[in-house]
């Protein structure tokens, strides 16, 4: 039997326009932050904010703030999180060609998959708000596999009725989770990665809905 093509697919700067949510979130827990005496150094430039799109929760505290309590850190991590729930729908969104691209290659009977760095309840809550549901057959994300690197979680996905073909991605980890498994990568020029983390990627699109036409000649 032949066994169904499925494409992985990275969330944040990808599929969704995370910015002005995240930046949200870092600006409360910052002023949380200031209340409590803690004084963080630095403004939130956008350059900081998408390099620490797609970090762990570790990798973003230790250049956001290096030397913070574990449990301050912990804590102000939760804090970022529920925010970010909570205004899910309200601040960013999906890109304006993600939902009927991927219709399309759902008809076109591909299998889709998201593998996030995000924690659990921040892909439920997107799952839900965008009704995620009608176009993807799984979600991985990293808190429920202690935010192993990405490439080691893939290794999760079964693999008993499909075959990755694809890993689409606009970071670095992405691009490692394609190579170190054997699977071509497709780099987002769009996303939030910089052009040197999308440098091992083996083809680069600056629109979601160019998956398509890069689609479309895969045996199936």
């Amino acid at each position: 039997m032949t066994r169904q093509p499925l494409i992985v697919f990275d969330y944040d700067g990808t599929l969704h326009h995370s910015l002005p949510l995240y930046r949200s979130a870092l600006e409360q827990v910052m002023q949380e932050m200031n209340a409590l005496g803690l004084n963080p150094q630095g403004v939130l430039t956008e350059r900081k904010i998408t390099r620490w799109l797609g970090m762990t929760p570790d990798q973003m505290w230790r250049e956001f703030m290096p030397g913070l309590d574990p449990d301050l850190q912990r804590r102000f991590s939760r804090d970022i999180g529920q925010w970010m729930v909570r205004k899910t729908g309200q601040l960013g969104g999906l890109y304006d060609d993600v939902e009927e691209t991927l219709l399309v290659l759902r008809n076109r009977g591909w299998r889709l998959m998201i593998l996030s760095n995000a924690k659990q309840a921040y892909l439920d809550a997107h799952r839900q708000t965008f009704g995620l549901d009608r176009f993807f057959d799984g979600y991985l994300a990293a808190e429920a596999f202690g935010y192993l690197p990405k490439w080691k979680i893939y290794r999760n996905i079964e693999r008993n009725e499909a075959v990755t073909q694809l890993v689409v991605g606009d970071r670095l980890d992405d691009v490692i989770a394609g190579v170190r498994n054997g699977v071509p990568v497709v780099g987002c020029g769009y996303g939030y990665g910089d052009r040197l983390e999308l440098y091992g990627a083996n083809i680069r699109i600056e629109q979601f809905s160019e998956l398509l036409d890069l689609t479309e000649n895969f045996s199936q």
